[in-house]
């Protein structure tokens, strides 16, 4: 079956971005199990993990793989290979996408004097919070009492 993911440098701007493959994977005894990420036309570069493993093992290919990334949108399928005779099975595979140096969208600036201000507002006293009591609104403990006792004597009535 087919299962592709569809991934579009334009949705991760405005930062360094740090991609690995990895996947959950094993193969038959005595067997190499190879996995990779696959684009449609070839395997994008460093992808390539192995493992020897008979039971599920999480592996991660160990170089980034910025420089074989698509730069337009593209479908991304992952592709398994073992030795001769035997057999690689995966149980998921993802790509992991590290952020790291993310820009503050401009809006948010516009924010910063109040947040940095806001500690020194408070302290001072000069704003008050209305005098709200939420426990005000419950029914008194006399009414569920009160409540109660109808309710035995409807109960015992009938």
């Amino acid at each position: 079956k087919q299962f592709y993911n569809e991934f579009d440098d334009d949705n991760f701007v405005g930062g360094t971005f740090t991609y690995y493959y990895e996947a959950t994977m094993y193969c038959t005894t005595g067997c190499t199990g190879t996995t990779d990420l696959y684009n449609g036309t070839s395997t994008i570069t460093n992808s390539s993990i192995t493992t020897t493993s008979e039971t599920p093992t999480r592996v991660r290919s160990g170089s980034d793989l910025s420089s074989g990334m698509p730069t337009t949108a593209t479908n991304l399928d992952t592709r398994l290979q073992a030795t001769s005779g035997d057999t690689t099975y995966a149980n998921s595979s993802w790509l992991i996408i590290q952020v790291s140096g993310l820009q503050v969208p401009e809006n948010l600036l516009l924010f910063l004097p109040f947040v940095l201000f806001l500690p020194k507002i408070l302290a001072k006293g000069t704003f008050r919070f209305p005098n709200f009591n939420p426990v005000s609104f419950l029914p008194k403990q006399e009414d569920f009492k009160r409540r109660r006792n109808l309710w035995r004597r409807e109960i015992l009535s009938r």
